[in-house]
């Protein structure tokens, strides 16, 4: 396996020479420079070789060619039948994504899958000393092909994350839902749920819109029937004792110490009190690091939510992102220029359905908005798309989303 790995790395390196003819690129070995993180991911993988163990060879290219699989198969999903035949990388797409080992051997989505078998079948038996340095230097190869692939330009232009890129110097505000923020018990998100169904039932007797329409759907949370549903509701959401949830957590950390970034941090909770939210942001080492935006008595409604969001969109004009997960959460992902749902939501995505919003997963969306964006000339004039909200299901694509690792 390894001989063959070999040799079809060679043909697949030669094989970019007709890549580069169907670009109109000239293309000449050794005539393109190689940046920083080309070269520190090519003395990784010598390293690994080096050390004449084939376990530790395997570990260090299998990210390489998972990676390129997967995002083959992603970027192949998210175009659709004319996108595909007009992108000018179609045939690398449709190479990577392929289960067929031809006409491309080495990056494909059989290739990927052979790969991890085989360094299954390499690591059994191992003493733990060499199977904690196969993980290390899995985890340093794909930390090299992330890096590789970030430092890439597309047509001469930069790609549109990480965003931090083009916030240098502007201020950010980061708000989430503070639910998102913690750990719940099964009777306290049995609660939430109970809670979040009778809300979008309500929401959804309301006459579904012909097109989609923020006023419309501000004016269906804004009914006396919703609003009251809200708050009666709402008091049995504020007991228990929430814990910090760790994905959160870390990413809120990140953001607000990641260098030339001026992030401002808020949570915003319609029936949490004060003490419960300091509790918990204590415990993740936030307390003096985000801001509450309204607390129990102040926020009983989504109404009351939107308008907290408002009054921090006020003191912080640039480029928005609002993290949430639940149906009290829409109003305010609209608002913001980049709305963004962590996990699924049955009710969320019932009411988002009858009224006209679009979800999309956030890889896909990203592919659109790099095409769009070829046409302007700064991701801050990246503007809310009506009507569109994008979803993830792990924190570190939102962690690279906004901060690139």
């Amino acid at each position: 396996m390894l001989q063959k790995l070999g040799d079809d790395s060679i043909e697949y390196i030669e094989s970019y020479g007709s890549f580069f003819e169907e670009l109109g690129l000239e293309y000449k070995p050794g005539s393109v420079p190689k940046n920083g993180a080309t070269a520190r991911y090519i003395d990784s993988l010598l390293a690994a070789a080096r050390t004449k163990n084939t376990a530790f060879a395997f570990a260090a290219i299998t990210p390489c060619i998972k990676l390129y699989a997967y995002l083959g198969s992603e970027v192949k999903n998210a175009l659709n039948k004319e996108e595909l035949e007009a992108n000018k990388y179609k045939r690398w797409i449709i190479e990577n994504s392929s289960e067929d080992p031809q006409p491309s051997k080495l990056r494909n989505l059989k290739t990927a899958k052979e790969m991890d078998y085989f360094l299954d079948k390499l690591s059994a038996g191992l003493p733990q000393k060499e199977l904690d340095e196969i993980e290390k230097i899995y985890k340093e190869g794909l930390e090299h092909e992330t890096e590789f692939n970030l430092a890439q330009l597309i047509d001469g232009q930069e790609v549109v994350v990480p965003l931090f890129k083009e916030l240098k110097g502007f201020k950010f505000p980061f708000v989430s839902n503070f639910d998102l923020c913690c750990i719940k018990t099964p009777e306290e998100l049995k609660r939430l749920e109970d809670y979040e169904e009778s809300v979008a039932n309500a929401l959804l007797i309301v006459h579904p819109p012909d097109k989609y329409s923020f006023e419309a759907i501000h004016e269906a949370f804004g009914s006396a029937s919703v609003t009251t549903l809200e708050k009666k509701n709402g008091l049995n959401l504020g007991v228990g004792q929430f814990k910090a949830e760790s994905g959160c957590i870390s990413l809120s950390l990140k953001v607000l110490q990641k260098e030339n970034l001026d992030a401002s941090a808020y949570v915003i909770s319609a029936f949490w009190s004060d003490d419960k939210i300091k509790s918990a942001l204590t415990e993740g080492g936030l307390v003096d690091k985000i801001s509450h935006a309204g607390n129990k008595g102040s926020v009983e409604s989504s109404i009351d939510k939107l308008e907290a969001f408002n009054n921090i969109l006020q003191k912080n004009n640039m480029l928005s992102l609002y993290i949430g997960d639940s149906v009290g959460d829409l109003l305010c992902l609209l608002k913001a220029n980049i709305g963004v749902v962590y996990g699924s939501n049955v009710n969320l995505e019932h009411v988002e359905e009858h009224f006209l919003v679009t979800f999309v997963p956030l890889f896909k969306g990203l592919i659109h908005k790099q095409m769009e964006y070829k046409e302007q000339t700064s991701l801050l004039s990246w503007k809310p798309s009506p009507g569109v909200i994008y979803n993830f299901t792990h924190w570190a694509e939102i962690e690279a989303f906004i901060l690139g690792s």
